[in-house]
């Protein structure tokens, strides 16, 4: 009977993990094939294959995030196929262990299995938050490191083991995406008050410097002011208006469960001041900071919490948690938070698969069209078709300056729209894969001057457009990618 006991007594915590893991699994496989292509995929994927093959961002190409993460992916990606079907399998174990990582620090600190997997729950159960861990994009391994971070600094043990690991997991984060900094700067102002004394916190501050120096510095010295601009300038050279509403939808899309335990959680405060919880505190402060931000510049998309969602939901359970004893009525309500996803609008899919269709266009190009490079805001066919890109489109969509910059443009391994339509006049793309859907409400085909998000001159436009039907003929087409070849090599 004792034994029934136990057992009967841990079957909730049983269904619990296996509502995580089912979640995250069912959810896992069903946007790795149906969700939508990002733009950001393409570029990614290129970054990925270009490092693998020695080259160097900001020097070589253009490529405008922290360097860190092309070589993550790069190097599982060169041993298990660089496509876009392989990227986002890749993102999706990496998310995953995020997830177990986050889940294991919460246990710990905690000291109870119910608030660690609820935390799971609340971003498992949240479908555009999992939508993102299946795309070939930053969102999987930069918070699967940033958790890492997180579990360095509420998991009790020595301090500088810990410390140490913080220092590199924070550093890979931020080296992935440069909206994890402040998040990180938080959790080591957690780890500066447990060093007791301004010298062992001044020792941990250089600590954490010299790694993140030996990281960031050969990339910095390869081409100081294209790093600069890439990394920094070019985002903050945006000027898309603010559209605060629909800002707003996007944020709260992203992991709606996740913030509502943040908000109660947030309730704790004052109890934790008076208790001296200091690290509930600071988690608190990092879970804010990591979900508002990445909303500061005007440009923001609300995806860009995708990272500090997972603290965010880490930070409300603990908290309450703490605050509550692990007695709180509020842990019964809790289970309950992840029916708010099914409040929001569900991420945009695909009825044939996104990668399925990457793929046959890919195979179209490599068997059909006569050798040379692709010019085409998707570079991930080029990539899966084995093919180089016209010179300054390895950002893709995001590639074209303003034609008055045309300069600037190559100095920063970026294009122009008049020089893509030059470059069409003289026939070096061997073919053009020109994107024909999503809508309009998504710019593709470099109809953004970038970096200020204006639309480009119309004129311009129409000159491209003009160039590519007078030298091109479509021969191939899917649901939403059209692939044009010289006229020339057809056979008419």
């Amino acid at each position: 009977m004792g034994v029934a006991r136990r057992w009967l007594g841990r079957l909730p915590l049983v269904v619990a993990a296996l509502a995580v893991v089912g979640f995250y699994v069912g959810f896992g496989l069903h946007y790795h094939r149906t969700a939508m292509m990002a733009p950001d995929e393409s570029f990614y994927t290129v970054a990925a294959a270009r490092v693998m093959e020695g080259e160097v961002p900001y020097r070589d190409f253009a490529y405008t995030q922290t360097p860190i993460y092309p070589y993550i992916d790069g190097a599982l990606m060169s041993v298990f196929g660089f496509s876009m079907a392989s990227h986002r399998a890749i993102n999706v174990v990496w998310g995953a262990v995020g997830l177990a990582v986050l889940v294991f620090a919460v246990r710990r600190r905690t000291g109870k299995w119910e608030p660690a997997l609820l935390t799971g729950f609340l971003l498992a159960a949240s479908p555009r938050w999992m939508s993102l861990q299946a795309m070939g994009v930053w969102c999987g391994p930069t918070g699967a490191f940033l958790n890492a971070a997180l579990a360095a600094v509420i998991i009790e043990g020595r301090f500088w083991p810990r410390l140490m690991a913080f220092a590199v997991f924070g550093t890979v984060a931020t080296g992935c995406r440069l909206s994890c900094a402040p998040v990180v700067a938080v959790l080591f102002a957690a780890m500066a008050f447990e060093a007791g004394g301004w010298r062992r916190a001044s020792a941990a501050l250089g600590a954490c410097l010299a790694v993140a120096a030996l990281s960031f510095g050969p990339f910095f010295l390869a081409d100081p002011s294209n790093f600069v601009f890439h990394v920094w300038g070019y985002h903050m050279g945006a000027a898309f208006e603010r559209n605060f509403e629909a800002q707003a939808m996007q944020w709260w899309n992203v992991a709606p469960a996740a913030l509502v335990a943040l908000a109660v959680g947030a309730m704790g405060v004052a109890r934790h001041a008076r208790e001296r919880r200091v690290k509930e505190l600071f988690l608190l402060a990092a879970g804010i900071v990591g979900v508002v931000t990445p909303m500061i510049p005007s440009s923001a998309w609300g995806v860009y919490i995708a990272a500090g969602a997972p603290i965010a939901a880490a930070a409300g359970v603990v908290s309450f948690w703490a605050a509550g004893g692990g007695r709180s009525p509020l842990r019964f309500a809790a289970w309950s938070l992840p029916a708010l996803s099914l409040l929001v609008y569900l991420p945009i899919e695909v009825p044939e698969g996104a990668a399925a269709e990457v793929e046959q266009v890919a195979a179209f190009v490599r068997n059909e069209v006569e050798a040379g490079p692709l010019m085409t805001p998707a570079g991930i066919v080029a990539v899966e078709a084995g093919r180089g890109l016209i010179p300054g489109t390895e950002m893709g969509t995001f590639s074209a300056m303003s034609p008055d910059r045309e300069e600037e443009a190559r100095r920063r391994k970026m294009t122009t729209l008049p020089g893509l339509t030059e470059s069409l006049e003289r026939g070096e793309p061997a073919a053009v894969v020109k994107m024909i859907d999503p809508p309009p409400w998504r710019v593709w085909n470099w109809r953004w001057v970038l970096p200020s998000l204006d639309d480009q001159p119309v004129d311009e436009i129409h000159a491209f457009e003009d160039t590519l039907s007078e030298c091109y003929e479509p021969v191939m087409n899917t649901s939403t990618m059209e692939v044009h070849v010289l006229r020339e090599t057809l056979d008419l």
